[in-house]
């Protein structure tokens, strides 16, 4: 019987260590985190904040609603509508609604007039409501 050739268990074996060693020498050093923390113990929370009276709390100072369509819109005119909070546009939580109801379809932020007359479309952001008036012709 032939012998079984004993350098494929010495090829395995050199080959996993040179990968294994090749893996640890190819990893640097994880930096150690110069980023320094300072905290005030002596800051407290103001529970009478009110983010939408301050300056830099992120609250609106004007919601205004924008759109993409034709203008005026006509019954089947479709509009994108655009609510900004100071002028940037809204990429959030959003309520957006028409009044009367039966003025149009609405489906997130895309309308389509379903009646002539005139029609209010709305759109709160937070505590702030911005109010656009149309009129749809026939």
């Amino acid at each position: 019987m032939p012998s079984r050739p004993v350098i494929r268990p010495l090829i395995f074996i050199t080959m996993t260590s040179l990968i294994g060693s090749a893996i640890f020498i190819g990893c640097d050093k994880p930096e150690e985190d110069t980023a320094s923390f300072t905290t005030d113990s002596s800051s407290t929370v103001d529970e009478d904040w009110d983010s939408t009276t301050d300056e830099d709390g992120g609250g609106c100072d004007e919601v205004t609603v924008d759109f993409d369509g034709d203008d005026p819109p006509s019954v089947g005119t479709t509009w994108t509508l655009f609510p900004r909070c100071d002028g940037a546009v809204v990429m959030g939580a959003i309520v957006i609604r028409v009044e009367p109801p039966e003025a149009a379809l609405l489906d997130e932020n895309i309308i389509t007039f379903t009646q002539a007359g005139i029609c209010e479309i709305s759109a709160q952001v937070g505590s702030e409501i911005g109010t656009l008036e149309v009129d749809v012709l026939e």
